[in-house]
Parts: structure tokens; sequence; C-alpha cells
């Protein structure tokens, strides 16, 4: 399935009295890998909780392809969305199988497709089929989110949202992962948001980037400008 255009449109975004998100709007193309910048508390989490359908904006709206995100759309549009998260979000007391398959077993998969998948997707991500029976907490960081990344992938939804996905790993492990990410796009070009604080992980990734501080947007652009603002990007 092919990605879809996601259209950020004049969003405000508050937690009590204090505005994250100032409105903020900014066009996701369609089968590209945006990196989203920004420091801690610079709004582009909640940006991609709005997107989600985790959290709602005072004002504004979010169209991904034709459907505005709202309570009666979003279970539909979570279907079209794989989410991941830097800590991977696995359930402790369910096997990696499991964990992986869980939207097929939700949307009611036939059980011998479901567990093709789960192989087809433990091949691609260079993980032990013999892993199928473990538990999150026997596995070391990367291979939980390789795991966190089957699962998102489960149902090859156009759309993928990662937060700060390999921010804890380390050095080779988050190579391997890139290389996973750039392969992925080759074989089906999906819409990626990559909420990033880290500007050389961005340059590797993206297509295109957007630059969030304090709740507004301070530049976006494509591959090239984005590695012209790098000096500006590290001096803050």
């Amino acid at each position: 399935m092919e990605g879809l255009e996601i259209r950020v449109e004049n969003v405000v975004c508050a937690y009590g009295s204090k505005t994250v998100l100032d409105r903020v709007s900014h066009t996701f193309s369609k089968g590209a890998v945006t990196a989203v910048l920004g420091r801690s508390g610079s709004g582009k989490s909640t940006m991609l909780q709005v997107i989600n359908g985790l959290k709602k904006a005072k004002s504004g709206r979010i169209l991904v392809g034709n459907d505005e995100v709202n309570d009666s759309t979003i279970q539909a549009l979570r279907l079209k969305t794989g989410f991941v998260i830097q800590h991977t979000g696995l359930f402790p007391h369910m096997r990696v199988a499991k964990n992986i398959s869980l939207l097929g077993q939700l949307t009611g998969m036939d059980e011998r497709e479901m567990h093709a998948r789960v192989d087809e997707l433990m091949n691609i991500s260079l993980l032990p089929l013999s892993y199928k029976e473990k538990y999150p907490h026997e596995l070391s960081g990367g291979e939980q989110q390789r795991v966190g990344l089957c699962r998102a992938l489960f149902l090859e939804p156009p759309v993928l949202l990662m937060d700060e996905p390999f921010a804890s790993l380390d050095y080779v492990t988050k190579q391997s992962l890139y290389t996973y990410v750039e392969d992925l796009q080759k074989r089906n070009a999906r819409t990626i948001i990559l909420i990033t604080h880290d500007f050389d992980e961005a340059v590797r990734l993206a297509d295109e980037f957007v630059w969030i501080e304090n709740g507004v947007v301070r530049e976006t652009g494509n591959k090239e400008k984005l590695m012209s603002i790098k000096p500006l990007y590290l001096q803050g």
C-alpha cells in the first residue's frame, strides 16, 4: 500500500495554560521520510500524537489522505498507521510472535496468513524465527526495537509514525536499523514521519525536514536545505 499525504493545518495544542503547538501547518509528502527536528519540549512529539489521535488539538485539523482525523475516523485511520516509540511499547506478558501479530488478531486475520506475515517480517528484520517464543525481556534493546517495527508494519500501513525510535540504542544497532528503514522505503515507499533530535540521523534518513522550536515551525525543506542549516541548528 503506497503512502498517504498528511496535512497539518493551523493546529493549536496546549497542556493546561501552556501552548505546545502554535498554529502549526505543514504538508508531509506522500511516500517521503520527513524528519521533525527540535529540542526537548519543542512540540515535535505532541504533533505526532495529534496526528495519531492520541492528543486532541484545541483548533485546526489533521488530514491523512482525504480523511480528517476525528472521533469517527480515528479507529480506521489507526489501521493505516504504524506507530513506533523509543522504548518499543511491547507487551511484556506476550511472546514476540503475539506482539508482532496483535493487529492481525484484532482485525480477524486468518491464522495461517498471520503466522506467515510474522515469519516474513522477522526474516526481513533479521530476527531468528526461534525468537517467536521469547518474551521481550529476553531480547536486546535493538532486537526489541526490531520487533516494534515489525508490529508497526504488520498490516503494511501506508503511514509510519516514529517517535525517536533509535535514541537509546548503541551505534552499531542504530546503523543496522537505519539500513532496515532505507530498505523498507526502497521496497514500498510509505509516508514516514521521524521525530528526532539527532541531526546526522535526519540527514541520513530523511527526504524532507521540519524544524520546530517553541511550538512553531522555524524551517522546512528538502535534504539539500537540511544539510545547509546544520550550523544554525546546532548553534540553537
